[in-house]
């Protein structure tokens, strides 16, 4: 019996056709043996390994890639939500997605082809070389220090996916919150602050289901 997959939108067309290059780059770069700072590229990879590489003093995790269609669902509700689908509708241009700590850049990938303008953050040298190999948003990825970044604000989406070890971690979490605009969206994977359940300037949407967890900034 042949199993059917029903496409809702044009949005997870594109998303689809995003996944289908990840998995083409992933067996690529596998066939090949290419090695990234702590293992193939887009391979699982099970915990949190130590980086190799000079970055170990700053307390950074390194790329850990994370399922592409966990992240799917909640790209498009945020579009749908920041352009129209469930309120506004007065876009001229597509709104602007950030993933802080953006390694050589899968989410933004599947953020572009959900409808978002995608922009990246990282330090790392290598994972920035590498997205000039299959990102076509690569000069979207800026080097710099996400915890003195200081344009969470320019961002319509923000995401993340644990980017620090330790405590650091809390301190840029709430750095973005500080900073990013009213009318953003925030996207945290393993988020390790709980300020803001009780922040009267965050209110969370509601999704069903959601793996990831979403607030929008509604006050200063």
């Amino acid at each position: 019996m042949e199993t059917k997959v029903v496409v809702s939108s044009k949005r997870e067309i594109a998303a689809i056709e995003a996944l289908t290059i990840l998995q083409f780059h992933i067996a690529s770069c596998v066939s090949r043996k290419e090695m990234f700072t702590v293992g193939k590229i887009f391979q699982p990879t099970p915990g949190l390994k130590k980086r190799s590489s000079t970055l170990d003093k700053l307390h950074s995790y390194p790329f850990i890639p994370l399922r592409p269609d966990i992240i799917l669902s909640e790209l498009i509700f945020a579009i749908e939500l920041l352009t129209g689908k469930f309120g506004r509708d007065s876009w001229t241009k597509a709104p602007k997605f950030l993933d802080a700590g953006c390694g050589p850049g899968n989410i933004m990938l599947l953020a572009g082809a959900c409808g978002f303008n995608p922009y990246g953050i990282e330090l790392d040298t290598e994972a920035i070389e590498h997205a000039k190999h299959f990102n076509p948003y690569y000069r979207n990825i800026s080097r710099r220090n996400i915890l003195t970044y200081k344009d969470y604000g320019k961002f319509d989406v923000v995401y993340y996916y644990c980017p620090i070890n330790g405590p650091k971690q809390t301190n840029f979490e709430e750095l973005v919150e500080d900073t990013m605009k009213v009318g953003a969206i925030l996207l945290p994977h393993l988020k390790k602050s709980r300020r803001i359940i009780d922040d009267e300037r965050f209110k969370r949407l509601e999704k069903t289901p959601s793996t990831i967890p979403l607030y929008m900034k509604v006050a200063e």
